[in-house]
């Protein structure tokens, strides 16, 4: 459990700062309409910086979380669960 929790945070720490980085070419890529009114690009990049950070995040809280359910631990997961969606 330790080396899978190991290489999945690896890999996502590794998704997010490539992410964070090429963040200007991703938009490029793939939404190359974001650079024809001025600013929108740049924001555009900044929201995609703000965002990959959040995938790491919520990939390894859903990792936690499943961890718990193999102990039978319900609780704490639900509970994760029921606060987000009720905002």
């Amino acid at each position: 459990m330790d080396a899978l929790a190991g290489t999945l945070s690896a890999l996502l720490l590794l998704v997010t700062a490539v992410g964070v980085l090429a963040a200007p070419v991703l938009v490029l890529v793939f939404a190359p309409g974001f650079g024809d009114a001025p600013g929108q690009r740049e924001l555009v990049v900044e929201m995609l910086r703000l965002t990959f950070p959040y995938v790491l995040f919520i990939s390894l809280t859903a990792l936690a979380g499943g961890i718990l359910n193999t102990y039978e631990r319900f609780g704490v997961p639900a509970f994760t669960r029921c606060c987000s969606t009720c905002r």
